[in-house]
């Protein structure tokens, strides 16, 4: 069955905006943005999703991407230069016409 709204919105969209999720299980994605009204437009291409590991820009022979905290204590926390790396290579495409893409960390 023809979709003319369809095909026009998918012309319309020659560059879709982007969402980059950096993160440890890659695999995980798109997970629950694959499924509804968010997954339809997804699978249209009114929108793109990259995944970027982070275990890529880990550090030393186990691509090490946490450390222990500051001052000892329980937990281990994310590597700050690891992170950095990882968005910055996430930004390095950015459309300058747009200008600064949000980062959300969660």
């Amino acid at each position: 069955m023809d979709n003319p709204a369809g095909d026009d919105i998918a012309r319309r969209v020659d560059q879709p905006w982007c969402a980059k999720v950096i993160t440890l299980f890659p695999e995980a994605f798109p997970g629950t943005l694959g499924l509804s009204l968010v997954g339809k437009a997804l699978t249209e291409g009114l929108w793109r999703l990259e995944t970027l590991d982070l275990r890529e820009f880990g550090i030393g022979r186990h691509r090490a991407v946490d450390d222990s905290p500051f001052g000892g204590g329980p937990g281990m926390i994310l590597r700050a230069d690891v992170a950095a790396a990882a968005i910055g290579c996430a930004r390095s495409d950015q459309d300058s016409k747009r200008g600064s893409w949000p980062v959300m960390c969660m």
